[in-house]
């Protein structure tokens, strides 16, 4: 058992997920500028164009520290307060509800067989919930992780699993965290002796007394987005269903309820929402996806149409997501995503039906860092064919892998969607060419498109680094970024404070004007800076007007416990600004205002990309789809359609529809340049060459129509026809 769906073999997927958080922490530069040596430019240097607001500058103000400063705002115009990038409030929902264990607050749902039952010990009685219960109060959504992450036991743990348990101690091996499972599963309240801490990753970080710390000390704008991976929940064996979909729309729903109880926090939903809130000195939530396969489309192992890509990113601009990925940490049909751990392949070939094409990078790439797999019996037994062997590449010295899969074309159709509706788009996890291509395309238009890096660093020089991977930005595109007041969030992952100062002056000094943020990662499965070097006399010290962190009847002391939980990210801040970086909080809390501005960029552009937008077309994608019983052998089956201009011809679609709850697409040339509103109607046929079967063969299902550009056009009800022809109006 001890290949068990390991680290190596599906932990790694989680325990990579979110590595570019650690912003190459350890590709330290041979020269640093000296702490303190400059003064950084304020974040928003780059000039706007002529038509963006431009809000009115607050009055000089004595300097000093903004942490904990309780009047940073005094309105809507230049905003004061850091940001984060790149939470996870709600990732006990993914990944089967069987990974991250503890919910952010009272109110909030927790998985089925997360809520550790001891009165059900015995030979009878159920030791844990058996479907989705609401936290009632701190014990339940702190609880003990028992039935989440032990072993099944008949008398103790009924809803424990050995499989699982053996995958949770690997990862916990591979990422070297504190080991919070070598005692019997202590819960976090009221003791906390075991978690939070900051080297675990599997546990609640992010409860909602801690966010309100952080946010009484300086946090202003979070970033809550949703995270799954399907391929990581099955091999967890986790509930049913954890489709990104399905696990993505729970987690935003939950995020929604949370922030509705609390008034210091509010949901913004647009640039002026965000300025109105963070200048009454709340904290803003802005929503946001980061899964693998938006819409489920890799999962239906069939490419979808234009329409429904825009519908779907229509959809959940409409449950409220203003911040999206367009790839994770597999290939899905909008691009590739990059190589940096050895199973995001497996995840690829398990999720989206193929390897990723590896090739070997340019020396100019700067990208060492290399990989191989082997067969594995185990994971062909999870997994399938993904437990397989992948090639890669054999590559120069000094030369690792990356993908080559780029932008795709209905990546292009997301992104238009994206930026029709002002949406951040941000570049990280993708291939080092989706990247790019990513950049080049949202620059190409009128206004040039912001985009985002919220949570990674500067690629090293440093060649003898044999770790130096594809989800690390290039200098070049973080002047890119930086040129159309786009924002970047500089992870801090198993970090300390002079090395995110570090790492934050390497960024700075490729793209001076960059506006820089945080880009944590908490709860996403990532260590969280520690303070081992603070010694004796400490970095932090405490005061009335600097509080300790304090829950029930325990202290968290930054400098003996790091960053155990977001509410330690002022403390983290404070020992920044004693190493020297006072001038690096000083930008991190101009964030707020860059990230309003950067917003406001995106809504103007976004208008002019929708106003764009193509509405002729001349060639129209129909989308057969079969509900029951089908086209049996010997059948066929046609679709045309009539618009102002004539009739396209019959196109057979006989194979399209064969299959019970199928669905395939077709192209249908027009012939002339029209319009939707050119459509007149539809008409399928079905006949069959076999009369024995006559009286009982028929097709029954539906047409979608829209054009080449995702234009919708018109749905046809659902209908059954056996030997004849049917017209259905466009009304």
């Amino acid at each position: 058992m001890n290949k068990l769906i390991t680290l190596t073999a599906i932990g790694a997927l989680c325990a990579g997920m979110m590595m570019s958080t650690r912003a190459d922490a350890d590709q330290a530069p041979k020269k640093l500028p000296k702490a303190g040596a400059s003064k950084l430019p304020k974040a928003g240097a780059s000039k706007l164009p002529q038509n963006f607001p431009r809000p009115t500058p607050k009055l000089p103000q004595q300097k000093r520290s903004p942490l904990f400063d309780k009047d940073l705002n005094d309105g809507p115009q230049t905003l004061r307060g850091f940001v984060d990038l790149h939470t996870h409030p709600m990732s006990h929902l993914g990944f089967g509800g069987k990974l991250m264990h503890g919910a952010p607050d009272v109110g909030v749902l927790m998985p089925a067989g997360s809520i550790y039952n001891p009165a059900g010990v015995g030979v009878s009685g159920s030791t844990c919930n058996a479907r989705d219960k609401r936290a009632t109060s701190v014990e339940v959504a702190l609880g003990s992780c028992y039935s989440s992450h032990a072993g099944h036991d008949l008398i103790k743990n009924k809803c424990g699993n050995h499989v699982r348990r053996v995958v949770i101690d690997e990862f916990e091996n591979g990422k070297h965290t504190n080991k919070p499972h070598d005692v019997d599963h202590p819960p976090g309240f009221p003791s906390f002796t075991k978690w939070p801490k900051h080297d675990d990753i599997i546990h609640q970080q992010m409860w909602v007394d801690w966010i309100q710390r952080a946010h009484e000390g300086g946090l202003r704008v979070m970033v809550a987005l949703t995270v799954n991976s399907m391929t990581l929940a099955k091999g967890l064996d986790g509930n049913q269903p954890y489709d990104d979909k399905t696990t993505g729309d729970k987690q935003l729903a939950e995020m929604k309820r949370m922030v509705s109880r609390h008034p210091w926090m509010e949901i913004a939903y647009s640039s002026a929402d965000l300025r109105r809130i963070v200048g009454q000195d709340k904290l803003a939530i802005i929503l946001g996806s980061e899964v693998d396969d938006i819409g489920n489309f890799a999962w239906s192992k069939r490419e979808p149409t234009a329409g429904q890509v825009r519908a779907e990113i229509r959809r959940l601009h409409q449950l409220g997501v203003r911040y999206m990925f367009p790839v994770h940490v597999i290939d899905n049909h909008f691009g590739g995503t990059a190589m940096y751990e050895a199973e995001f392949p497996r995840a690829s070939k398990y999720h989206f039906g193929h390897w990723p094409q590896i090739v070997c990078a340019t020396a100019s790439d700067g990208i060492t860092n290399r990989f191989t797999h082997e067969w594995d019996a185990v994971i062909t037994l999870v997994l399938g064919d993904a437990g397989h062997s992948f090639p890669v590449p054999t590559c120069p010295t000094g030369r690792g892998f990356k993908n080559a899969r780029g932008l795709t074309p209905l990546g292009r159709v997301a992104l238009d969607e994206m930026m029709a509706l002002g949406m951040f788009i941000d570049i990280d996890h993708a291939s080092q060419r989706t990247a790019d291509d990513i950049i080049a395309y949202t620059g190409g238009k009128p206004g040039r498109y912001p985009v985002v890096s919220g949570h990674n660093g500067l690629r090293s020089d440093d060649r003898s680094n044999k770790h130096i991977h594809e989800n690390t930005r290039t200098g070049a595109q973080y002047r890119a970024i930086a040129q159309r007041d786009g924002v970047a969030g500089v992870g801090f992952g198993d970090s300390t404070a002079p090395k995110f100062v570090a790492n934050v002056r390497r960024v700075l000094a490729e793209s001076p004007s960059i506006a820089i943020n945080l880009g944590s990662d908490i709860n996403g499965f990532v260590i969280m800076p520690k303070s081992d070097d603070c010694g004796v006399d400490g970095c932090v010290q405490y005061s009335e007007s600097f509080p300790m962190a304090r829950m029930g009847g325990v202290t968290w002391d930054y400098n003996r416990d790091g960053v155990a939980h977001i509410g330690l990210f002022p403390d983290f801040l404070r020992h920044v600004e004693n190493v020297g970086g006072d001038d690096v909080v000083d930008k991190l809390f101009d964030g707020a205002e860059a990230v309003a501005r950067t917003w406001e960029r995106a809504e103007s552009v976004g208008r002019a990309v929708e106003a764009a937008a193509p509405t002729s077309f001349r060639t129209i994608v129909a989308l057969v789809s079969v509900r029951d019983d089908d086209v049996r052998d010997g059948a066929r089956a046609w679709v045309r359609v009539t618009h102002r201009r004539g009739a396209t011809g019959w196109i057979e679609v006989t194979q399209a529809a064969k299959g019970n709850n199928s669905s395939a697409k077709v192209s249908i040339p027009v012939g002339s340049t029209i319009r939707a509103s050119d459509v007149l109607a539809v008409e399928v046929r079905h006949e069959s060459n076999n009369c024995f079967a006559c009286a009982r063969d028929y097709w029954s299902g539906a047409v979608a129509l829209e054009g080449e550009h995702g234009q919708p056009i018109m749905t046809t009800p659902a209908f059954r026809i056996g030997h004849q022809t049917k017209r259905f109006p466009r009304s």
